[in-house]
């Protein structure tokens, strides 16, 4: 698809509006031309002696009006008839940029919602290894760099067109020879254009790219602050900043020495153009050949014809610059979104979890997980041991379906996790992360998101059981506390049981915990779990930890090493064998961390 097509398809319901907004700047441009028409006739046959000539309409305006003998006597009737013209044409002039400003907003809003939309059903995996400062950009800058083409520079095409083709009709009909005169400029200009297009593009890309570089190191930084902060980063960070900085100016500069270089040359061109057409003109005026209404006419005509020619180079700068955004764009949308399954099955689970030689790799040929095999019951808790990168957060992934296995069978009682409706398997999954995010919104809003039509006296008790409801109640303004962006205004055991209080008010039959009690106290963990396993009693609940009390209660324990289950059974079992779970128990008796 070309970038042409690109834009063609972004106009999608608003086609007509901009035919009509180019059709107005056509009506302007043929009013642009009565007021030198108008200005010729009075000076060479009202004022002069020269018979009426030229255009009928103008001819027949004239002599309807009295002609000679009453508008030489009456000369503010032709200045009506300029000032109307004016008038006129800035009508149309206003209407055409009214409906292209209002098409392309519509457009742009249309391209974004689709954008965000299709973002929403991407897989995880494109999220995971793309730029969030980058995507942002394409959603924000990019789109709005075409909507200001769309909205400035294509009626500006269509004026061009017609202001050139109007002004060939015209001059012609006038005068043949001086139009020769006058005429050299268009393909001239018209080469000089395209060449220059066609160079400029990949300078176009390579500043888009560059400028997405730095927003995405920005929105990193500002991310990551408290990291920063804490470990005297500054520098360093501003010297990154100072790169990327330089590398943007430097491919900018290189762009804007192509655009001083073609205005340069556009606008010697065309001074030359206007000197040529005085000069020439001026010597047929003297030889009588040209009368000096035709002359005024002419050198009106090349002014109105280098004022598009002069803006072409603008329209090439936002041309180029939208069709960049748009390939960014369209890379987008040209990634497959994930099947959500709409028609699959919806039935009530009761959260048994089988899976069967269960293998995933997110690189070909690089394995995270291994011929998985195991079995949990509906009801049991499930704790997951194992090192930092041995696959554990992987294998609740493949759950939650984020990822689907590169081998083998996952079911949930006994469905395979494919043939359920998506959307709807993942409202029966809650989970809670080890950094956990919140909406920079209420504390309340953040604890009800995952659930439809919840009370607040449920959002109280889902509080109270994460051992969050205490602190809560003490900020001034209650569960109306705003929270800030990604919780920056809550500590990390107080964000950690917001996210708690938010799965367990999901009622969701599967819950899993990914670390997420790593930031509470022993006491606090100890409440904790003792809340989930009374609220979810009837409930699969999966727990991720480091701390092996947080296991001890369990009814089974998966231990990972190197994306493969090295051990599996209850704690008593694992105890009584020399296993990873016996030697890490072993050691956190000590006092060891592991």
């Amino acid at each position: 698809m070309n970038n042409l097509q690109k834009i063609w398809n972004m106009m999608k319901g608003y086609r007509l509006m901009y035919g009509v907004a180019i059709l107005f700047m056509g009506f302007g441009a043929i009013f642009a031309y009565y007021s030198p028409l108008i200005l010729r006739a009075t000076i060479d046959s009202v004022i002069g002696t020269e018979a009426f000539s030229g255009r009928r309409e103008i001819i027949w305006l004239f002599t309807a009006l009295g002609g000679r003998e009453v508008l030489s006597q009456r000369l503010w009737i032709p200045g009506i008839l300029l000032v109307s013209s004016a008038l006129v044409q800035g009508i149309f002039v206003f209407l055409s940029g009214y409906l292209a400003a209002k098409a392309s907003e519509g457009s742009a809003r249309d391209l974004r919602n689709r954008l965000y939309h299709h973002l929403q059903y991407l897989p995880f995996a494109y999220h995971a290894r793309s730029e969030k400062g980058d995507l942002l950009q394409r959603c924000t800058s990019d789109v709005d760099t075409v909507r200001k083409f769309l909205a400035l520079q294509l009626v500006q095409v269509g004026n061009a067109i017609f202001l050139v083709t109007v002004s060939l009709v015209v001059t012609f009909q006038v005068h043949v020879e001086l139009a020769w005169v006058a005429m050299p400029i268009i393909p001239l200009a018209t080469v000089a254009s395209i060449l220059f297009f066609g160079k400029i593009q990949s300078s176009f890309r390579r500043s888009d790219e560059a400028e997405a570089a730095l927003t995405s190191m920005v929105q990193e930084h500002l991310t990551g602050i408290r990291v920063v902060r804490a470990f005297g980063r500054e520098g360093y960070e501003y010297g990154r900043f100072r790169a990327l900085n330089e590398d943007y100016r430097r491919v900018t500069m290189r762009l804007i020495q192509w655009f001083a270089a073609f205005w340069a040359s556009t606008d010697i061109m065309s001074l030359t153009q206007v000197l040529a057409v005085i000069c020439v003109g001026t010597l047929w005026a003297v030889q009588g050949t040209v009368t000096i209404g035709t002359l005024i006419l002419f050198v009106s005509s090349v002014w109105m014809i280098l004022w598009p020619v002069r803006q072409m180079g603008r329209v090439l700068v936002d041309m180029g610059k939208a069709f960049v955004a748009m390939e960014r764009i369209q890379e987008i949308l040209d990634q497959e979104p994930e099947s959500m399954n709409p028609q699959g099955i919806r039935q009530k689970l009761t959260g048994a979890i089988e899976f069967k030689g269960v293998s995933l790799e997110y690189e070909p040929g690089s394995p995270v997980l291994q011929d998985l095999n195991f079995t949990i019951e509906s009801g049991q808790t499930v704790g997951i041991l194992g090192h930092t990168g041995s696959g554990k957060t992987s294998l609740v992934g493949l759950i939650a379906g984020f990822y689907a296995p590169t081998q083998g069978s996952i079911s949930i009682d006994g469905v395979p996790l494919q043939d359920f409706d998506k959307a709807w398997l993942r409202r029966q999954v809650s989970l809670v992360l080890q950094e956990p995010f919140l909406y920079a919104k209420t504390i309340k809003r953040n604890i009800g998101v995952g659930a439809r039509n919840i009370s607040e006296v449920e959002i109280f008790e889902a509080a109270r059981d994460a051992s969050i409801h205490q602190s809560i109640v003490d900020f001034e303004a209650g569960y109306d506390t705003p929270v800030g962006e990604r919780g920056v205004t809550l500590s990390g055991g107080q964000k950690q049981r917001v996210a708690i209080a938010r799965a367990l008010v999901a009622q969701a039959p599967i819950l899993i915990f990914d670390d997420s009690l790593s930031a509470l106290d022993t006491e606090t963990d100890r409440a904790v779990q003792e809340a989930i396993r009374k609220r979810a009693s009837d409930r699969t609940v999966m727990l991720i930890s480091h701390r092996l009390s947080t296991l001890m209660k369990a009814d089974l324990v998966l231990v990972m090493e190197n994306g493969r289950l090295v051990e599996q059974g209850s704690p008593a079992q694992l105890l009584e064998h020399d296993g990873l779970f016996s030697r890490l128990h072993a050691l956190q008796n000590q006092g060891i961390e592991v």
